[in-house]
């Protein structure tokens, strides 16, 4: 394995998955404020509508379609019941023709215009070329619809090659996945198996608990600033406040004796 710096190492982590929202783009929330986002989303849609249900009043539509997507979480389920109604032979191949072109158009009005959002990949790219130098495979996991807009603009910022897997545009159509799915999507498209040589890093500790339920010995890491819940701890190995100090969090964790850099420690 190679040194990272002067005695510090990745133990037997071979590699890790990220969750995308949060970790590596950043939430809107945090980069921009969310109704011009919002605004584009709810356009494209009204295009989408105009276009593909015709038959339909466009603005009730279009805000059914937002409904849709605040209480599932994925836009496409709204399109799947327009065509149950409309008595379509192939639900499915609708929406999946809907959904197509409907992510393209986003992809190019967000990637142009929206393209700051993205800066705070720039500031991971040290740490994940790190990781890569020590063979570490990397991988993308995204589970929900809204965050799949963001892969183009991810890859032009950190270029291609240093992801091994980008998991999302094959399951967009899929509700959000239940329990470790997306964890072990990752892990076979990855070839490093759940548990302990494959790290999963979040920003939300709750999306660890199914992941640490099925596999104790998989590495947890959480990004995050503010104060852990006792209840969160059980399912929480690392610490940190920024990505950008991963591979410190990483080696204190294992090397607690000789710490490399300040992190955030779990109270114990």
């Amino acid at each position: 394995m190679k040194i990272l710096t002067q005695g510090m190492s990745l133990s037997k982590i071979r590699a890790m998955s990220f969750d995308m929202d949060g970790v590596l783009v950043g939430k809107a929330s945090n980069s921009t404020p969310n109704d011009p986002i919002r605004e584009v989303f709810d356009a494209v849609d009204h295009e989408m509508i105009s276009e593909f249900l015709p038959h339909l009043d466009t603005n009730i539509a279009q805000k059914e379609a937002r409904d849709v997507f605040n209480r599932t979480g994925n836009t496409a389920n709204f399109y799947k019941t327009c065509a149950i109604d409309m008595g379509l032979e192939d639900p499915d191949a609708f929406t999946n023709k809907v959904m197509t072109q409907r992510i393209e158009r986003l992809w190019t009005i967000l990637s142009q215009d929206f393209s700051h959002m993205f800066t705070p990949c720039l500031r991971t790219r040290k740490q994940l070329e790190g990781l890569k130098e020590n063979d570490v495979k990397l991988g993308i996991v995204t589970h929900s619809h809204t965050d799949i807009w963001a892969i183009p603009a991810l890859e032009l910022q950190l270029s291609k090659d240093i992801f091994d897997s980008v998991l999302g545009m094959d399951i967009y159509l899929q509700p959000k996945s239940e329990g470790p799915k997306g964890y072990e999507m990752s892990a076979e498209r990855l070839g490093i198996p759940p548990g302990e040589a494959h790290a999963f890093v979040e920003d939300s500790w709750r999306n660890l608990v199914p992941i640490k339920t099925a596999y104790p010995k998989t590495p947890t890491i959480l990004i995050g600033t503010a104060p852990l819940p006792e209840e969160a701890r059980p399912y929480v190995d690392i610490y940190t406040p920024d990505l950008a100090q991963v591979l410190f969090a990483i080696n204190n964790h294992y090397n607690p004796s000789q710490p490399s850099h300040e992190t955030m420690p779990i109270p114990g």
